[in-house]
């Protein structure tokens, strides 16, 4: 009996009838597939949600530029709100003449040093 059944299984699996089905069916199966994923446009689908990833990681990149450098310039920013707060309610031409004093008494130090 166990070899009449081994005898059936093989002469099914192994004829050549049992592997042109198999190839018939697996052309069937990919043709089949192709057109529903055309129908249904899956294909590209995929293509406009890889395009939407490879946008996005490149959004993200320049954002992370971007961040970085805001925080190189809030901290150039925060020194220079520390000069601008010292000179706040002085008006311009007394910061202008504060200069001149401090130019000039920088060129007689100088020269002082020199002599």
């Amino acid at each position: 009996m166990e070899d009449s059944l081994r005898d059936i299984f093989s002469s099914l699996f192994f004829s050549k009838g049992f592997l042109l089905f198999i190839i018939i069916s697996f052309l069937i199966f990919i043709l089949i597939r192709e057109f529903l994923t055309w129908y249904w446009k899956i294909n590209r689908i995929i293509s406009l949600l890889e395009d939407i990833e490879e946008n996005t990681n490149t959004r993200r990149e320049i954002i992370k530029n971007i961040e970085e450098k805001n925080k190189k310039s809030k901290n150039e920013n925060h020194i220079n709100n520390k000069i601008s707060k010292l000179f706040d309610g002085i008006p311009d031409y007394l910061i202008f003449l504060l200069g001149m004093i401090i130019t000039v008494m920088t060129i007689i130090i100088i020269f002082n040093s020199i002599n």
